[in-house]
């Protein structure tokens, strides 16, 4: 076959020659309409693939040609911007077909079969429409128009829909609900891939109403989301996007997931995540245009999230993303409950009382709120256990400081802030973990928080055990001074629990339940009468 390709990008028509003509075709190459034009008049072309926009004569003006030239020639038009008026416009010019860029080789391959067969059926239905004998087939057509101004729609629905968040946590909630719709799916979940961390994170989920009504629902949705974690894991990002039915899972799959479709999300050609939705009630498959759509949602959220890190404030939307995994976290154990949120407020009065720096105490801000966020990556059998961890568990456990620190290093922001999140467990005699750092060795930012770390978990009811008493806990820092604690700063700690410092502050949080953490890390307002932040 011979195919035109138009593109004023060299790059693209290079890549589309290699591709065609390892297919045996023949394939034509132009930079704009009027270089095509010259092409039409020498050369016998079977289809033409036009870019919309181009210098001198444009995709547009060009399909209007060919069709005054020969409107048997099927021409597709490759934009990056849809729109029903576009699509309106283009239609009456001899456009049979477009490509919402960037463009696949294969979805390339797949369409020019597609409209040629098109095209050849739009000839027979001339003659017959000539011989009164075409109407079924016309009507056929204007379906086919119909519901390709109608997949536009859809189109243009999560363009607006994603352009419209105001942040990453929000371009993240927005894509998981528009998956659940466009696949007309019982649950959606986005899943979070972040290197070295031991399994995919779902850092959300969208449930269709039917499923929060069935007895089991909330099981199956369960039971569906702990089986893609391993699942995604093994998987290789090269094999999506894929959708299965009941028939193409093998047993390892659980009998509750119906279909599945899942779809990756990428930020500068680098996967970050995958968007998967489930049916757990029937068994109708999900359709490949529905697959397509739920892939340019993924792409679009993937572009929508770079736009903000390149021309938004990427600081505080990502802050705000990570807080979000941060009370996500606090969810699963109700014990831990603005856990992060009092060790933040205690370590500042503390890193005050030690006359810190105001921007060493913005950097503790944001190592306070996040320093547990690597548990994120640890199971829920280990973290919720009520009783002892066993071995192994414990081992586990001691992964989440390096779990947070790479989580946050892979954002690429905060490197002091990581390197206080991953010590914050490090014992002052050098038997913490997860290196065994002792004294000086460990930041002085990590030795504050060390200690507003333990005091808030000796004093809260946790999974394993009940709060402890006052008494107790006051000990278990006052003993600690030279071995677990820097004796500097539990020195700053009795100093300012002695005023009733610690305990306003405490009593100031529970006061507001619904407290939300501050999306920047500038200074927050201290209990202590006289000072300032």
């Amino acid at each position: 076959m011979n195919i035109l390709f138009v593109d004023d990008e060299q790059p693209i028509l290079d890549m589309v020659r290699e591709y065609f003509s390892s297919k045996d075709h023949k394939v034509f190459l132009a930079h704009n309409g009027k270089e095509a034009m010259d092409i039409f008049k020498t050369q016998k072309v079977d289809c033409c693939f036009t870019d919309l926009n181009m210098p001198g004569m444009g995709g547009m003006e060009l399909a209007r040609e060919v069709q005054q030239l020969d409107n048997t020639i099927p021409v597709i038009v490759m934009t990056g911007y849809p729109s029903l008026d576009a699509a309106i416009s283009t239609l009456k010019s001899g456009v049979v077909d477009f490509l919402i860029k960037p463009i696949q080789l294969r979805q390339m391959e797949i369409v020019m079969q597609t409209v040629v067969t098109r095209s050849a059926l739009v000839q027979e239905n001339i003659m017959l429409k000539k011989e009164l004998q075409g109407k079924a087939k016309l009507e056929r057509i204007h379906g086919e128009l119909k519901e390709k101004a109608n997949d536009l729609k859809v189109l243009n629905n999560i363009i607006e829909t994603l352009e419209s968040a105001g942040s990453v946590k929000e371009i993240f909630e927005k894509t998981t609900s528009l998956a659940l719709d466009i696949t007309n799916a019982d649950v959606a979940f986005l899943f979070l891939v972040v290197s070295n961390v031991q399994k995919p994170t779902c850092a959300l989920k969208r449930m269709h109403p039917s499923i929060r009504t069935l007895e089991d629902g909330l099981d199956k949705v369960g039971t569906t989301q702990d089986f893609l974690k391993s699942w995604l894991d093994a998987l290789p990002f090269g094999s999506l996007p894929l959708a299965l039915s009941r028939e193409e899972m093998d047993e390892t799959f659980p009998k509750t997931v119906r279909t599945l479709a899942a779809v990756p999300i990428s930020m500068s050609n680098r996967p970050f995540g995958v968007l998967v939705t489930a049916k757990l009630l029937e068994s109708m498959g999900v359709s490949g245009q529905s697959l397509n759509h739920l892939a340019f949602a993924a792409e679009k959220a993937g572009l929508a999230v770079e736009n903000f890190g390149l021309y938004e404030n990427i600081y505080e939307n990502l802050f705000s993303t990570l807080f979000a995994f941060v009370e996500t976290l606090e969810a699963r154990d109700s014990y831990t409950r603005m856990h992060s949120l009092r060790v933040t407020a205690i370590a500042e009065l503390l890193a005050l009382e030690l006359d810190v720096s105001g921007e060493e105490r913005e950097v503790l801000h944001v190592a306070g709120n996040l320093h547990d966020i690597g548990k994120i990556g640890i199971s829920d059998s280990i973290l919720l256990k009520p009783g002892k961890l066993g071995k192994d568990e414990f081992e586990a456990i001691k992964k989440h400081p390096d779990i947070g620190a790479n989580i946050v290093g892979y954002m690429g922001l905060w490197d002091t802030e990581k390197e206080i999140i991953r010590y914050h467990h490090e014992k002052f005699d050098g038997s913490g973990y997860p290196k065994g750092l002792a004294g000086q060795e460990i930041p002085f930012l990590a030795r504050i928080l060390a200690v507003a770390d333990v005091f808030d978990a000796v004093t809260t009811n946790r999974a394993y055990r009940k709060r402890l008493p006052e008494e107790v806990c006051l000990n278990i820092i006052r003993e600690g001074s030279g071995t677990h604690f820097d004796p500097q700063v539990v020195k700053a700690f009795f100093s300012l629990y002695d005023q009733g410092i610690i305990q306003q502050k405490i009593l100031e949080l529970e006061s507001r339940p619904d407290e939300k953490r501050t999306q920047t890390p500038f200074t927050v307002q201290s209990a202590m009468v006289g000072k300032e932040l």
